[in-house]
């Protein structure tokens, strides 16, 4: 199994680590290395987050990091990522 980053979280992901940047670059590395190694794990805890409240599937997952909400759906040979947001945007 592995892990898809869609287009759409790359771009997000980025935009929000710049943002962090600007106050706190220490912190915006940190916060980048913690949410790769919480995505990572995905492949080896499936379902450890919860349902998506975007979703009526049960494949989506939505991973809270940081307030942040991170959507993935469980497929049967890969995990797409498909976007990153703040509750209060969505």
């Amino acid at each position: 199994m592995i892990i898809l980053r869609e287009i759409k979280f790359d771009m997000q992901f980025m935009a929000i680590v710049k943002s962090i940047a600007q106050d706190k670059f220490a912190d915006a590395k940190k916060f980048e290395k913690k949410l790769n190694d919480t995505i990572k794990d995905l492949i080896h805890f499936l379902y450890k987050f919860r349902q998506s409240r975007y979703f009526k599937e049960q494949s989506y997952r939505d991973l809270i990091y940081n307030g942040y909400t991170i959507i993935s759906k469980i497929e049967t040979d890969k995990i797409p990522i498909l976007e990153i947001f703040k509750w209060q945007e969505r």
